[in-house]
């Protein structure tokens, strides 16, 4: 069994944080893969498996017929069983499979405004999935929609969650001041414009913190808006922005509270890197946010664009650190169980070595 990722790039994001971390997985049970950046490369790449072929085709747009024909000559190289397709790159995939009708073409949905898909219907993919053998999704919501849309028969629609690789090296306590960590980019979705309202909150409160901001600039003016409230709320000492890092590990291990304050989700990858990591946590209610953290036992769940809220949750962990710790290591836990590299890929071959080629 040989398969192929097709995945954007490899800047920073969970899409392209689910490709490495598949690919690192295949290699580790011995599976040939590639992986195809067909944009760009990135950082990230950094953190790819040795054995894991790697081709970045560096396409100037949809219709650069040329490096697509370069894409065409590296399947013909290696010879792929599977082609795996991670969101946009299903145009290229279902090009792939025109041209290679062999190739079992697997598209993995991971669209994260699951919470707004009535506004987003993304009508231009009904084409494309009709030459899909699979889809994967990442959550419930897209699960229901894509079985709803009857552009494939249901039992070609599957739900494997993302899953996480992180090297956990143990917590038994926390700094001072706190170190708090945010995992997202830069656009509205992740809102952390309340973020910067909790923590003018707790800051105005007296309490003592410093945070890093990880993240890739995706949406310019909303960066702008972020850095302009961070020096109005007299925050600018607190806040570090360290943008796109592949060293998303070592930031793990050394932070002390895990937030993530998006208005919309599906299954983010960034909670079950908190989780692995044993860090206390505290996340917003939407999408499958709730899967992740489905009591108080393991973390602390908040309404989404609710300031107030996130900062009494802040307070709380930051003046409760044991009970919090322990939350943490639950946490920890409960992802290896139900959202580890394990279960991700005991299901993902079940698909293979069952579902018939279309």
């Amino acid at each position: 069994m040989k398969i192929l990722q097709l995945v954007d790039s490899l800047n920073y994001g969970g899409t392209e944080r689910m490709s490495i971390n598949m690919a690192n997985l295949f290699s580790e049970k011995g599976i040939q893969n590639i992986l195809v950046s067909t944009r760009k490369s990135g950082r990230m790449v950094e953190n790819l498996n040795k054995s894991t072929i790697y081709l970045s085709l560096k396409k100037k747009n949809g219709l650069d017929v040329l490096t697509f024909f370069k894409l065409c000559s590296f399947v013909r190289k290696y010879n792929p069983d599977v082609v795996h397709a991670h969101s946009t790159s299903i145009y290229w995939g279902t090009l792939l499979k025109i041209f290679f009708p062999k190739l079992k073409l697997i598209w993995h949905d991971h669209f994260g405004l699951s919470d707004q898909l009535d506004q987003y219907p993304r009508k231009e993919l009904n084409f494309f999935l009709k030459f899909v053998d699979a889809i994967l999704v990442v959550n419930e919501k897209l699960e229901v929609w894509w079985k709803a849309k009857n552009i494939l028969p249901s039992d070609r629609i599957f739900l494997i969650t993302n899953f996480p690789y992180v090297e956990f090296k143990g917590r038994e306590g926390m700094n001072t001041p706190v170190k708090l960590l945010q995992l997202a980019n830069f656009r509205r979705q992740k809102d952390h414009l309340t973020l910067l309202e909790a923590l003018k909150i707790i800051h105005l409160n007296g309490i003592d913190f410093n945070i890093s901001l990880v993240g890739q600039i995706v949406e310019e003016d909303c960066f702008k808006v972020v850095k302009s409230k961070i020096r109005d709320y007299g925050l600018t000492d607190k806040i570090e922005f360290l943008g796109p890092s592949n060293e998303v590990d070592k930031l793990l291990n050394e932070s002390d509270i895990a937030i993530l304050s998006s208005i919309s989700e599906g299954l983010p990858v960034a909670l079950l890197e908190y989780g692995l990591a044993a860090l206390p946590t505290i996340c917003t209610n939407v999408g499958d946010c709730s899967k992740v953290l489905p009591s108080n036992d393991y973390g602390w769940l908040v309404p989404a664009q609710s300031p107030v809220d996130l900062a009494n949750a802040l307070a709380y962990v930051i003046s409760h650190q044991s009970e919090a710790l322990e939350r943490g290591q639950n946490l920890r836990r409960h992802v290896l169980k139900n959202f580890g590299p394990e279960r991700f890929h005991q299901l993902y071959q079940n698909i293979l070595v069952d579902h018939p080629q279309s």
